[in-house]
């Protein structure tokens, strides 16, 4: 006899189990894609970010520092040239700082392009003091200090002090004096003459010393065998701008210009060039 019963099934917990797991696996699935598409956006904004980047820089207003020098100290690094980076960096004040420079702007013509304009500090001397260099600024003013020369700025020797201290004038007792120091160190700047050293003796008369340089025309100027006598401050302009017309004569040889001579009321000012004997190379002679 044939067994005609059936079998009626009845839904219990498990297809709903599985109907819940496909959903979560559906969903591990999106989060995974959106997981994805986020490392892709952040991977494509950090290409962005690190291409756009400083790729030139153009220095304005240096004296003290080189240009190569302004660009190493403000871009040292890859990181610092990072657009974003160096935004930041002036947002924060976190640029770097040097001891001549008094402050900057910069420029961004374009994305890729900074322009540094440098404020150096009004330098036009300093004082050798206890192994230290001690700047002065145009008022006498000690502005800042360092352990080594820097060129371009004459070192007045011959003076005693018994204290200097920064940011205070220079402690000269005789206004004249200080009045002389200030008046012959802003005429070296003025005229930009290549003098490394200012000395006085115990007359107040001035002589100075020369470094090799480059003329106004590209020429180098061979010029540390020369040294100038300036005498007493009088007429202390003229003198100053006769020595600097006089630098592409003087180039090549070795001895002392007598400008302590100099006389501005002569109907023709006259001085002597006193040349070392073993000067060899010739060159046009000083009237």
């Amino acid at each position: 006899m044939a067994d005609n019963r059936k079998t009626l099934r009845f839904p219990n917990g498990n297809e709903e189990d599985e109907a819940e797991e496909r959903e979560e696996r559906e969903e591990r699935k999106r989060r995974l894609i959106k997981f994805f598409v986020f490392l892709g956006i952040l991977a494509a904004a950090a290409i962005t970010v690190f291409s756009l980047r400083v790729t030139k820089v153009e220095v304005v207003g240096n004296s003290h520092y080189t240009e190569e020098e302004i660009i190493d100290l403000f871009y040292p690094t890859f990181k610092e040239r990072i657009l974003l980076y160096d935004y930041m960096r002036d947002m924060l004040g976190r640029n770097p700082s040097a001891a001549f420079i008094q402050s900057y702007e910069k420029n961004r013509p374009d994305l890729n392009t900074v322009e540094l304009v440098i404020y150096e500090k009004s330098i036009v001397g300093c004082i050798s003091y206890m192994g230290t260099y001690m700047y002065f600024d145009k008022d006498g003013v000690i502005v800042e200090s360092s352990s080594e020369p820097i060129s371009r700025v004459p070192v007045v020797k011959g003076l005693h002090f018994n204290q200097i201290v920064l940011y205070r004038k220079l402690p000269v007792k005789n206004a004249e004096v200080f009045e002389a120091i200030l008046n012959l160190t802003q005429l070296i700047a003025i005229h930009e003459l290549p003098v490394y050293e200012v000395e006085y003796d115990n007359y107040r008369n001035a002589t100075v010393r020369l470094n090799d340089t480059t003329g106004p025309d590209g020429q180098n100027l061979v010029l540390s065998g020369v040294t100038v006598e300036l005498g007493a401050s009088t007429d202390m302009e003229e003198k100053i701008g006769e020595l600097s017309s006089q630098l592409p004569y003087l180039s090549g040889l070795k001895g002392v210009l007598h400008l302590e001579t100099y006389d501005r009321n002569s109907l023709h000012p006259s001085y002597v060039f006193e040349q070392d004997e073993a000067t060899t190379e010739a060159s046009e002679p000083v009237d």
